[in-house]
């Protein structure tokens, strides 16, 4: 490609981003306000009325990544999706390089709750959604434990990003104990995320605008299941279990976004 029309593919990319953010914006408000308390209307019981609201979102949401590869804002692969259907009861653990990662990984999977930041538990344009599907707040441990713990006890799934936020690029992962913890404390196996995206866009510290020089490609490989019970058998004290598992979990998601065997 000649460099005038680089240029012009990546300001395309540019106004094709802020038309999917906008979107996004823009359905997400109609979802929370509408259509998903509209599809709960006749849907009796928290957990039902939870899990239809999961799939309104996971339907959302794949329509949305088609949207943004349509307008070849990006492009990606998935690996090993069908891994992530035999994951009754288990938490979903995942890197987060970009702010889109809860987007792709909640289109894949139809019923999945969520452990959610306080300031997204309160944003405008979310709260609705995620108050009506039953995801969960972090902010207090106490409550945070119990609610997972009936989640996961009743078949439920999980998506937590251990990190707490978006990864710095270049730096090592930091794990944050949640997970882990959550985990060894429930008796949940944990089924490991790998998400690249190369060149890196929508990164921690870097505003949506500044796109990539090429349209960037993401990789979203579906890992190894790690088995809680290895950690935690021969009466091994809950806290030592869950720092040896954390020290698992970012050996696991450190590894290269690739096909596991």
């Amino acid at each position: 490609m000649s460099p005038p029309l680089r240029h012009l593919e990546r300001w395309w990319r540019v106004f094709a981003t802020g038309v999917s953010f906008a979107t996004f914006g823009v359905c997400a408000l109609c979802l929370s306000c509408a259509l998903i308390p509209a599809g709960c209307l006749f849907v009796s019981g928290h957990r039902r009325r939870a899990a239809t609201a999961q799939r309104y979102i996971s339907a959302s949401f794949r329509l949305f990544v088609w949207f943004m590869r349509a307008l070849r804002v990006l492009d990606y692969k998935i690996e090993n999706a069908a891994r992530l259907r035999d994951d009754a009861g288990a938490l979903v653990v995942a890197n987060h390089p970009t702010l889109i990662d809860y987007v792709f990984l909640t289109s894949l999977m139809p019923a999945c709750g969520c452990v959610v930041k306080t300031a997204l538990w309160n944003n405008f344009f979310m709260r609705g959604v995620i108050r009506l599907a039953g995801y969960i707040p972090n902010s207090e441990p106490a409550t945070l434990l119990a609610a997972c713990g009936a989640e996961l006890a009743a078949g439920g799934r999980i998506l937590i990003f251990p990190e707490g936020t978006r990864t710095t690029p270049g730096e090592p992962l930091v794990l944050q104990r949640g997970a882990a913890n959550i985990a060894v404390r429930c008796g949940a196996d944990l089924r490991v995320v790998r998400i690249a995206c190369a060149p890196p866009v929508l990164t921690k510290h870097r505003p949506w605008w500044r796109t990539a020089p090429s349209r960037p490609f993401f990789t979203i490989s579906v890992g190894e299941k790690i088995r809680v019970a290895d950690f935690t058998a021969g009466g091994v004290p809950p806290s030592h279990a869950a720092r040896l598992l954390n020290e698992r979990l970012r050996a696991a998601l450190s590894a290269p976004a690739a096909t596991d065997g």
